[in-house]
């Protein structure tokens, strides 16, 4: 498989888990206004790395005609790195409230999936660049999924009830 065909297939798999996502809040008995804060997080997750995803993989698309292979993958590379360290900022203050073990160790390993992001984008080695972005998507679409499975099940409406 080519690279161009892989990062199509990755923005693919992230539309459709954002359109089921999309189907569940249709057949969830409560409107989204009503659903337990932790609900309301996995969803706002769910949704906001889907879009995030299928952005950064048709991103390497529009400037690749710009620059040369080096240079495109730094770029592309970099900006993906700061995006998820300003995001990991973001969600590690919003998901405070939230309290389940289940973020608090996907913010742990998205630290260290953003440093490796940003060493890499700050080397010189453009197949190292390709393979470490593929691989950032690809966490970042299990994490959509993880929002996904969390969003069906209703993950941590237990917990918020024993507190």
């Amino acid at each position: 498989m080519e690279l161009k065909e892989i990062l199509i297939t990755i923005a693919q798999l992230a539309f459709a888990l954002a359109g089921f996502s999309g189907i569940i809040v249709a057949i969830k008995p409560k409107p989204i206004r009503e659903w337990q804060h932790n609900e309301q997080v996995s969803f706002r997750i769910l949704i906001q790395l889907s879009a995030i995803v299928v952005f950064f993989s048709i991103f390497p698309f529009g400037i690749n005609i710009l620059f040369k292979n080096l240079i495109f993958w730094k770029i592309c590379s970099l900006a993906y790195a700061v995006y998820h360290f300003i995001d990991l900022i973001f969600f590690s203050i919003v998901l405070r409230a939230v309290k389940l073990p289940v973020h608090s160790k996907l913010i742990y390993v998205g630290i260290v999936v953003a440093s490796i992001q940003l060493f890499t984008g700050l080397t010189d080695n453009a197949s190292l660049m390709k393979f470490v972005y593929l691989a950032t998507l690809v966490w970042h679409l299990s994490v959509c999924f993880i929002g996904f499975v969390m969003l069906i099940y209703g993950y941590g409406n237990d917990l918020n009830k024993s507190a």
